[in-house]
């Protein structure tokens, strides 16, 4: 049991030079239906750089039924620190 919430610990965890992000992440076990205690709404949705066509499709049907933005996630290849940007979708 201490295995898996230590992976769990080290899936919310980021390195400090993404701080920036100021992103919560939340790690939970698929079979649950939802989680009552956490009460976020979300005011935007990024979509990661290698994300694929079918989960785009997905989360834009969900910032639709929320009536949110979404973003596009790209690399700056000139970037020295592996910096990403961001393009407005919706």
């Amino acid at each position: 049991m201490v295995v898996v919430w230590i992976s769990v610990y080290y899936a919310c965890l980021k390195h400090l030079s993404w701080s920036y992000e100021n992103e919560l992440r939340c790690v939970a076990s698929s079979n649950f239906s939802r989680m009552p205690y956490l009460d976020a709404v979300p005011s935007a949705i990024y979509i990661g750089a290698k994300c694929s066509e079918i989960n785009k499709k997905y989360l834009f049907d969900i910032a639709y039924q929320l009536d949110i933005s979404i973003y596009q996630m790209f690399f700056n290849e000139y970037s020295l620190r592996y910096e990403l940007e961001l393009k407005q979708l919706r």
